[in-house]
């Protein structure tokens, strides 16, 4: 179920995250937490006119305190943010965390 894929972060070190081979398609952001990790998958094809750093929310892995269960409000996020326990994400209007505080 799980392969392994490698992603380079922003620092140009290199980090190895399991990402479930039905989620890897079209990832432009990943992070994850202690236990569990989530991706923004590109939602939109790349044209001139419209936004490619948008996408829907998936998260796998640990979930003992919600930090996986993403709010049903979140069709498009821009961006996100994992902790130990919790994740953070911001839409078009708005900026949620969820999980253990």
């Amino acid at each position: 179920f799980y392969q392994t894929q490698k992603i380079i972060d922003i620092k140009s070190d290199e980090i190895e995250i399991d990402i479930p081979s039905s989620f890897k398609s079209d990832i432009i952001k990943v992070d994850s937490g202690r236990n569990h990790s989530c991706a923004i998958k590109n939602k939109y094809q790349p044209t001139s006119t419209s936004s490619t750093s948008q996408g829907s929310l998936v998260c796998w892995d640990g979930n003992n305190y919600g930090e996986s269960s993403i709010p049903s409000s979140f069709s498009v996020v821009s961006s996100i943010a994992l902790g130990d326990y919790h994740t953070c994400a911001i839409s078009p209007r708005m900026l949620a965390c969820w999980g253990q505080n």
